[in-house]
């Protein structure tokens, strides 16, 4: 959200003064009128953390690479329809007594080889393609995920955003790899 005109996608700026919050996980960054918001020329490269770290330092959300393992199981849920919440006997903590929306979800084995996890999609989540099919064509190959992470029982990630590494991306790494960074 701002009050001072917006930002531009693809663009690098130094802001001060604002604060991020979380909404149905989404994030925003909140700007007011006393944010200072300065346009910089600076290449700003995201690096992945490890899954190990991002645990010990309590982080909300991160930036992972690493290999699905496998398929820990695919199940049909129940969902509030409202806030998206999977539910427990119909009853949503916050809107308590709903009428489910109905959809399936795929817990993958994530391993970063610092840390195992789980990450967690939904069918609505995929497009073109049946979750079953998807996720078995997942198996045994690198991604990045951007998500939310939730370390309640066992370490889970809901992504947010989740790409494939490909041949393009694994040469750029090899390259940096031999430059010495």
């Amino acid at each position: 959200t701002s009050w001072k005109g917006s930002l531009e996608k693809n663009k690098t700026y130094r802001i001060r003064g604002a604060y991020v919050n979380e909404f149905k996980g989404s994030i925003y960054l909140n700007i007011n009128e006393n944010t200072e918001v300065t346009e910089t020329n600076k290449e700003i490269e995201i690096r992945a953390i490890p899954l190990s770290q991002a645990i010990a330092m309590n982080l909300n959300y991160a930036y992972l690479e690493g290999f699905i393992l496998g398929i820990r199981n695919i199940e049909q849920v129940k969902k509030c329809p409202v806030c998206g919440r999977t539910l427990s006997d119909n009853v949503c903590p916050l809107h308590g007594n709903v009428d489910p929306k109905f959809d399936v979800k795929a817990s993958l084995i994530f391993d970063d080889g610092s840390d195992v996890a789980f990450i967690v999609l939904y069918q609505e989540q995929i497009k073109g393609k049946m979750i079953e099919e998807y996720v078995k064509d997942m198996v045994l190959k690198p991604y990045t995920v951007f998500g939310k992470l939730s370390k309640k029982n066992n370490v889970t990630i809901f992504p947010i955003e989740m790409n494939e590494i490909t041949e393009d991306y694994l040469e750029i790494i090899k390259n940096e790899l031999e430059a010495g960074f």
